[in-house]
């Protein structure tokens, strides 16, 4: 755009040059008419230029908002595949709890019962429970490694994190163990 607005100022001005030296000094109102036209020229070309600038703006604008969209639906896409990856793994470490939970359970329940003195403050000597403790006779011996896995971890909790300040002094075998005494028990 530049060259062409300098090629037009040369062009006009040699053209006004040509004119004032082929009629002489006398013709001053044909060099200023043919002056004139080179400055018409020159502001159509700055016009121009302005007008292309202008466009290429706005042409830029509209590319920035397409790779800004594009960007959202790439980040939204994303978080999206984070959390069913998060969701897969908690699937996923459930299950091994159910598992190691279940190649656990053949526990001791001679010993359980021992251990049990303790749960027998809040669930009752025979774990029947009552209205603000869940009863524990008849538990399925995987359910109740389970959830005391979870106490234990911190990712289940009561009111008053009691099951925790229990669950985190037990071993795997207690656990078993008390599983195998409560699974003994009947529910009723």
């Amino acid at each position: 755009m530049k060259l062409r607005i300098s090629i037009m100022v040369t062009l006009f001005a040699s053209l006004a040059l040509l004119a004032a030296c082929g009629k002489g000094e006398d013709d001053s109102a044909s060099v200023e008419k043919t002056a004139e036209q080179a400055k018409e020229a020159v502001s159509e070309a700055a016009s121009d230029a302005r007008q292309a600038a202008g466009e290429a703006m706005d042409k830029a604008g509209e590319m920035a908002g397409e790779a800004k969209d594009a960007a959202g639906e790439a980040a939204s896409r994303a978080a999206e595949a984070g959390s069913e990856a998060m969701d897969k793994a908690a699937e996923v470490a459930d299950d091994a709890m159910t598992a190691a939970g279940t190649a656990l359970a053949a526990g001791d329940a001679a010993r359980g019962k021992a251990l049990s003195l303790d749960c027998a403050d809040c669930h009752g000597e025979n774990g029947m429970g009552d209205e603000s403790t869940p009863k524990l006779a008849g538990l399925d011996e995987a359910y109740f490694v389970k959830q005391m896995q979870a106490y234990k971890a911190g990712t289940r909790k009561d009111e008053d994190d009691t099951m925790l300040m229990y669950a985190e002094n037990l071993s795997e075998r207690d656990m078993t163990d008390l599983a195998a005494y409560y699974a003994s028990l009947p529910a009723e």
